[in-house]
């Protein structure tokens, strides 16, 4: 039997990244991920 978890739309925002714009300005993250396991 296969079972997954979800994660759909968790947002967060981080001024960090290699680019002086990046952690003057900012900028988004969004994740979204499904995982599959066998569960015996």
């Amino acid at each position: 039997m296969n079972d997954s978890i979800r994660i759909n739309g968790i947002k967060g925002f981080g001024y960090h990244g290699v680019f002086a714009e990046e952690t003057k300005n900012g900028q988004e993250f969004l994740v979204v991920s499904t995982t599959a396991l066998s569960v015996i």
